[in-house]
């Protein structure tokens, strides 16, 4: 009787220790995997059903919000297409610095963080960080600084994080966000695209895009 109970035992302590290796597993898993681009994940996922199945979690989190989270209202892929539910590619809510060396990108992962974004400090030609004392930046009367360039009639410049005015500025219209339900579609002749998921008043902001899916 001692040795059953003691056979018992050991087969707990194994059912345990393999149940806290599975655990630790998973939590590496969702650690690691959301770094990895489409290609990758496809990739990994062939290598067992466990990683299948966590792979599978990440392309659903990944349909379900192009934005990784960043924008307040989220940006999905609709109608999922089975052999190619989403376009991989790396979203930024600021300006990428040309030649500027892109890092991997988080996206999919359980704890995407809710984060919101001032766009950057306003500059001239110069390169010299400028900043404004406006108490209104849409008054006419006076001009704010930072609402142009010079002899750059037509390139928006708007407030920074130097300025006196806030994230309200009539003059950080960029800076706030995307504020219009947007979706992304696949059509089969052209490809992914950007489409408006709702009517969009004249003169509205959308977004700012820059390269190609």
């Amino acid at each position: 009787m001692p040795q059953v109970g003691s056979k018992k035992g050991l087969k707990t302590s194994e059912a345990e220790e393999e149940e806290h290796l599975t655990s630790g597993l998973l939590h590496c898993a969702h650690l690691v995997l959301p770094w990895l681009t489409s290609l990758e994940l496809a990739n990994i996922s062939l290598s067992c059903k466990f990683l299948y199945a966590t792979s599978k979690s990440i392309t659903l989190r990944r349909i379900l919000d192009a934005s990784r989270s960043i924008e307040n209202i989220p940006i999905p892929f609709h109608p999922p297409i089975n052999d190619c539910p989403y376009a991989f590619f790396i979203y930024t809510p600021t300006s990428i610095i040309p030649d500027h060396r892109i890092e991997r990108q988080c996206w999919g992962s359980i704890s995407d963080s809710q984060s919101s974004h001032v766009g950057s400090e306003s500059t001239n030609l110069g390169g010299e960080v400028s900043g404004c004392d406006c108490e209104n930046c849409g008054d006419f009367e006076f001009q704010c600084p930072c609402s142009s360039l010079d002899g750059l009639e037509d390139v928006a410049s708007e407030c920074g994080p130097r300025c006196s005015c806030g994230l309200e500025c009539e003059n950080r219209l960029t800076q706030r966000g995307i504020s219009v339900r947007l979706k992304i579609s696949r059509d089969e002749k052209k490809g992914w695209g950007l489409y408006a998921d709702e009517l969009i008043k004249k003169g509205t902001f959308i977004c700012e895009y820059a390269g190609t899916f």
